[in-house]
């Protein structure tokens, strides 16, 4: 599991990896959304949040220089990570020699935009119980959470870095109601809380847990970034949760369609005037109420007594 080459745990070590980028001539792709995390208190807290041992299997999404793998396969059971980028993952494989425990998958994680690729799909399924640990592409970063979410492997703990927008729009909670003051997204002017923080709390249960400087990066990114860490709602996902959740994400794509829309209004053009009424007089919800202000459960009553596509 150990590998003598530098001392990578410490900062002289990181700057090694940095130099050794630099000489090969490796420059970060912006169409990769490369920002290669080095700090090695950051790297270290990672690592310790997700709380991985030396019986756990790890996947990372993001190989990078290896900078995090190597934090991961010293203190785990094997690490499987992937790398899109061919030549960066023969550059991680060098860093990687003095470990037995990491596979490096070299191929896309999601197959088109919306999906994890098969083969990773496949050799997810294989590996069974693991925890997952990312510095995420900023590109990819909501889209391949909510894939693997929606895949239903058996991920026990995720600990990813994100962008902080990103971040904060998971974490947000509803926003309340009459209070005149909405839960905001600071590096933005729309709400945070909305589509990404419901399809992702189907799943899992998610916590903002810190900031990262852009300094911490090479090269440093222009906005903040933060982790986040994930923890799974379901021991076991049955068929009947997926087929909830695929009308559970029907009527949170319908909903926030129009989310400055009242909910009686959105209710009405979906169900019906009395299907509509019904619906508010059973869960208790006001017709003024928007999207914004409702809760998972709200949306989880919805898919259930009126599914979509649910069969």
């Amino acid at each position: 599991m150990n590998s003598s080459k530098d001392n990578e745990g410490s900062s002289e070590g990181r700057k090694g990896v940095l130099g050794r980028l630099r000489s090969a001539g490796f420059a970060p792709r912006k169409s990769l959304g490369q920002h290669f995390l080095h700090d090695p208190r950051i790297l270290a807290s990672l690592a310790e949040s997700s709380e991985v041992d030396g019986g756990s299997n790890v996947l990372e999404i993001g190989t990078g220089p290896a900078t995090l793998t190597r934090e991961l396969a010293g203190r785990s059971a094997s690490v499987l990570t992937v790398e899109i980028d061919e030549r960066m993952g023969t550059f991680a494989a060098a860093e990687l020699a003095g470990f037995d425990n990491v596979e490096i998958l070299q191929l896309d994680a999601l197959d088109g935009k919306r999906r994890l690729n098969p083969l990773l799909f496949d050799r997810l399924v294989k590996l069974g119980d693991f925890t997952w640990v990312s510095n995420l592409p900023y590109q990819i970063a909501t889209t391949v959470i909510i894939a693997l979410l929606e895949a239903g492997v058996s991920w026990q703990r995720a600990v990813l870095t994100v962008q902080n927008e990103v971040a904060e729009r998971i974490c947000s909670p509803p926003v309340v109601q009459g209070k005149g003051k909405r839960v905001r997204a600071k590096a933005q002017k729309s709400i945070g809380y909305g589509p990404a923080s419901l399809l992702v709390g189907y799943w899992a249960r998610a916590q903002y847990l810190k900031k990262i400087s852009p300094g911490s990066f090479w090269p440093p990114p222009k906005v903040d970034s933060a982790v986040i860490l994930l923890e799974p709602r379901y021991k076991v996902v049955t068929n009947q949760i997926e087929k909830d959740y695929r009308s559970f994400s029907k009527w949170v794509q319908i909903l926030f369609q129009k989310r400055r829309k009242q909910l009686g209004g959105s209710l009405r053009g979906v169900l019906g005037q009395d299907a509509a009424n019904k619906a508010l007089t059973e869960r208790g919800l006001d017709a003024a109420l928007r999207p914004e202000n409702l809760h998972l459960e709200d949306f989880q009553f919805f898919a259930k007594a009126f599914p979509f596509n649910n069969g």
